[in-house]
């Protein structure tokens, strides 16, 4: 059985994206997760015949095989259906428009758009998919997008609401009918409480976050005041929304946010109430409302600072483990397995638990190989590593202040060892204070899911899976997410590191972890980052075997702006990444560094001076700087000179090229046009290590006293050799003779 479902209250927005829903499942039936509010109720009177809507208790829940959710997905907000989400066999599609939270579900199909309605979502699908709708349900479903939007006018209105919505008009929609269920949709004491919530508004800045105070006194009790926050949240673009409101001899607090920073059930946890990281609420015995208000803010203020240093672990996701079998280990060799095979029946004498994580077990799952074992053990990680050290006969190396240490073997493989561990971060972009823990609290504090499991090594279990954060998952659906909100906050580099593994991978970020990643680059998070930390990032994403789609996600990503604000990714510049790989092809030396290739060409199109901007950025100095030094030049002078259709001689070429690193020539024989190529290989083959005829020893002996007049002579004569003029020797000497005696006549 496939059922379409939403949130308990189902609001209008609910039930229109429920009745949208049918339109692209058919075989699946509606049912209300829970009760409806007061204007669905009464929609529902007089249209039950044909939403043909049912309730859990008229359905068999083990008959469920699919659940098709529509705006929302938090699983505390499905009552009954909430524990058949995880339970194995139930495909679960997802279709939402709210802000992310971290305890948000993950189905197997996840459409999320940040737009104003979650019936604007399917209107788009049926409109692609050219599905005909019927007046009675463009009315609906336009009722749906109208009450979330506020009629188009809340600030989480996009153009894709006004664009469906001008739609559905086409389709026969009903505004006066959606104009009536509107107007029913508050009650007059709750248009009267919203009016004085919104003449009371309060803002406040807490360590980077917006936070919106409304307070309000009202004799009688008021049904919904949930209702008016989440419109003043509709309302407000800000992290947090805090209503306050005196109701007789009671003050009740009311909290929704869409901030990974403000925790609302956390807050409102001292006001004696609960709730969830995105919604709560509190009643308070009394009736002093300003003080209630200013004890509020004290909270406000101390939780999210507390959030602010503990970071990764106030976000730990509590979920279960799925531990599956790893049968083909085809691309680790045998070697490799009997070592691992070794380490964990070392760790079993010990009484300790060892598992290999990270990209080593992403890669084994992909069918990629990855020597790269990086070891955690649930004990002393130092000590473990110290034993087989000893044991391998391998040399040793700690970091006791990490908790982690090296172990190289003989045959040179290495073995990280770190011991369980989680990190804390004391500000945004530091280095993590360490503590001990367990192979968990481990794994969470990792970028992405896919790097966040372990294979247990100690027999009789050696090849288990242990998968907490759904990345195996992940991986089969290419996605890319983070383990928890405060991710890009804590570890800026893992913007630069979510591109890279996106295009090595060809993955993409899910829309929570793209929209986090934006957030983070929007705040300015990249800034906190010392340059070393941002060069050696750029220098890996360079290093990747194609790295031209990664610089284009940075462009999009408008990440190279941040590296200089002229650094822009032209379509000239797409072209020669695209001609690189052939051009590399044809250099096949060992002196080449292929990600300087490309960091030559992404820089061409700034000009010497910005250039040299760059380079001293990003502390490429020294050797990496030498080989640049084609850009701080006229380089485009030198490549209309190698493209002429008129003649270059060897000596003339092998001035023009002279001192230019290979990664340089690369760049300029990568456009194929005129006889750039056939010269620079002229140049590299036959002309750039010419030894001369004759040396310093031979000018001594023919009498010439070293000084200046050597290095001209010498110029003169390689020219010469060069262009064919002189072929041995004694010609050498002969040509030699003539310049001295020209030198001298010019003295």
């Amino acid at each position: 059985m496939e059922i379409i479902t939403s949130h308990t209250n189902a609001d209008f927005d609910s039930l229109a994206a429920m009745v949208a829903a049918r339109k692209i499942y058919p075989d699946a039936i509606l049912v209300f997760s829970g009760s409806a509010d007061a204007s669905v109720k009464q929609y529902l009177k007089s249209n039950a015949d044909w939403l043909k809507i049912l309730h859990l208790s008229d359905i068999n829940l083990k008959e469920i095989t699919k659940i098709i959710l529509v705006d929302t997905r938090e699983i505390h907000r499905l009552g009954e259906l909430g524990p058949l989400i995880e339970k194995p066999g139930i495909e679960v599609h997802v279709y939402d428009h709210h802000p992310t939270s971290y305890r948000d579900i993950v189905g197997e199909k996840n459409v999320i758009k940040p737009i104003g309605s979650a019936a604007t979502i399917f209107v788009e699908i049926i409109r692609e998919r050219k599905i005909p709708i019927t007046s009675q349900e463009a009315t609906l479903f336009c009722a749906g997008i109208y009450v979330d939007t506020g009629s188009l006018t809340f600030a989480t209105t996009t153009a894709e609401d006004a664009e469906a919505a001008e739609w559905l008009l086409k389709q026969g929609a009903d505004l006066q009918v959606v104009g009536e269920y509107l107007n029913r949709n508050l009650t007059e004491e709750q248009r009267n409480l919203l009016n004085a919530l919104l003449a009371s508004l309060e803002y406040k800045t807490m360590e980077g976050q917006s936070i919106v105070i409304a307070s309000a006194e009202v004799e009688e009790y008021v049904e919904d005041l949930a209702v008016l926050v989440h419109r003043l949240v509709d309302r407000e673009s800000v992290s947090a929304v805090f209503a306050v409101v005196r109701m007789g001899d009671r003050i009740y607090v009311v909290g929704r946010s869409v901030s990974p920073l403000v925790n609302v059930g956390e807050i409102l946890v001292e006001q004696g109430g609960g709730g969830h990281h995105t919604a709560a609420s509190a009643c308070i015995k009394g009736t002093d409302l300003k003080k209630t208000k200013n004890e509020l803010l004290e909270t406000i203020d101390k939780k999210i600072r507390r959030r602010l240093t503990l970071g990764i672990e106030a976000f730990e996701r509590p979920q279960r483990a799925s531990i599956l079998k790893i049968e083909d280990w085809s691309t680790v060799p045998n070697h490799v397995i009997d070592l691992l095979k070794s380490i964990g029946e070392r760790a079993s004498q010990a009484s300790i638990n060892v598992f290999v994580v990270g990209g080593f077990v992403r890669d084994l799952l992909l069918g990629v190989k990855n020597l790269d074992l990086d070891l955690v053990v649930e004990g002393d990680g130092i000590a473990f590593a110290r034993l087989l050290a000893d044991q391998l006969k391998g040399s040793f190396f700690s970091f006791e202040k990490f908790g982690t240490a090296s172990v190289v073997l003989p045959d040179h493989l290495k073995i990280d060892v770190a011991t369980a561990r989680k990190e804390f971060y004391a500000r945004p972009a530091a280095l993590p204070e360490v503590a001990g823990t367990s192979l968990k609290q481990d794994l969470i504090r990792r970028d992405f899911s896919i790097n966040g499991m372990a294979v247990k090594l100690n027999p009789p279990d050696f090849g288990q899976l242990i998968d907490f954060f759904n990345g195996q998952r992940d991986l089969q659906h290419g996605v890319l997410r983070v383990m928890h909100p405060l991710s890009f906050i804590d570890d800026p580099t893992r913007i630069f590191r979510a591109v890279r593994f996106e295009e090595r991978y060809h993955f993409r970020m899910d829309s929570h972890t793209e929209k986090l990643l934006k957030d983070a680059l929007r705040e300015g998070m990249i800034k906190h980052l010392s340059m070393e930390r941002i060069s050696n990032e750029i220098v890996l994403i360079l290093s990747e075997p194609n790295p031209l789609p990664a610089v284009r996600r940075m462009a999009s990503l408008r990440i190279l702006s941040l590296i200089h604000p002229d650094l822009k990714l032209s379509q000239k510049t797409i072209e020669i990444m695209e001609a690189l790989p052939d051009a590399i092809a044809k250099f096949p030396s060992s002196e080449i560094e292929r990600w300087i290739v490309y960091a030559i060409t992404l820089l061409s199109g700034l000009n010497p001076s910005q250039t040299n901007e760059v380079l001293t950025t990003l502390r490429w100095s020294g050797k990496e700087k030498d080989k640049f030094s084609i850009l701080l030049s006229d380089w485009r002078k030198t490549f209309q000179t190698l493209q002429s259709e008129n003649p270059v001689k060897p000596s003339a070429l092998s001035k023009l090229l002279e001192g230019l690193s290979p990664e340089a020539l690369i760049f300029l024989s990568s456009p194929k046009s005129g006889h750039t190529l056939s010269r620079i290989q002229q140049y590299w083959s036959q002309l750039h290590k010419i030894d001369l005829l004759v040396t310093g020893k031979d000018l001594v002996a023919m009498g010439f006293k070293p000084g200046p007049d050597y290095s001209r002579m010498l110029e003169k004569l390689k020219a010469a050799q060069l262009d064919g003029e002189i072929k041995t020797k004694e010609e050498a000497k002969e040509f030699l003779r003539k310049s001295g005696d020209h030198e001298k006549t010019l003295d």
